[in-house]
């Protein structure tokens, strides 16, 4: 899905990956099944949490401009807008696909 003009470069072949907004919204039901507490490492390392305990997370999809990517919002919306990528005190959530019948 892109929402914006943005280029979001090659699709992803990679077995340990970020997830996009589209997936994010498929695989997470609702607002509050995409919501993420930090473990204390990441908060040791700089995640920065809510009044609730909640941290954003990185996806993958391009925002409004090259150097803004989308992001998970503490509440567990997403604002496609997106944010500078040199932000730092996100979390990242990383996604994989595991095939049991190999």
């Amino acid at each position: 899905m892109i929402i914006y003009s943005t280029n979001p470069g090659n699709a992803t072949q990679d077995q340990v990956f970020l997830l996009s907004i589209t997936e994010a919204n498929t695989y997470f039901s609702s607002d509050s099944a995409r919501q993420c507490k930090p473990t204390k490492y990441a908060v040791a390392n700089g995640v920065s949490e809510s009044n609730s305990s909640n941290c954003r997370w990185w996806l993958r999809s391009p925002g409004y401009f090259q150097n803004l990517a989308a992001t998970v919002s503490t509440g567990g919306d997403v604002p496609e807008g997106g944010n500078r990528v040199s932000i730092d005190f996100i979390a990242v959530r990383p996604a994989l696909w595991i095939a049991f019948d190999s």
